[in-house]
């Protein structure tokens, strides 16, 4: 004796229709393919290929130099200054370091 809980059975559906077969045959028919383009005449390349064509070296878009050259980087103070720093504005005396 069947269960009361069974759910029923599905209705029936009809079979799917078939897939059609892949490469199996040939395609059909469609339209036709174009006819390909003519080889250019000689000489002429495929607009595919870069060709380098050299450029003159261009003209500096400001004449002259840009900036002036640096001046030149400050001497380094003798051995003495390093040790006993004189006071701003006094000169080194004429002789030997005291």
């Amino acid at each position: 004796m069947p269960s009361p809980h069974r759910h029923p059975p599905p209705p029936h559906h009809e079979p799917p229709p078939p897939t059609p077969p892949l490469y199996l045959h040939p395609p059909p028919p469609g339209p036709p393919h174009p006819e390909p383009s003519p080889p250019p005449p000689h000489g002429h390349h495929s607009p595919i290929v870069a060709i380098y064509h050299p450029q003159p070296p261009r003209p500096p878009h400001h004449p002259g130099p840009l900036r002036p050259p640096p001046p030149p980087p400050p001497r380094p103070p003798p051995p003495e200054d390093i040790l006993f720093p004189r006071p701003f504005g006094l000169q080194h005396p004429p002789g030997p370091p005291y």
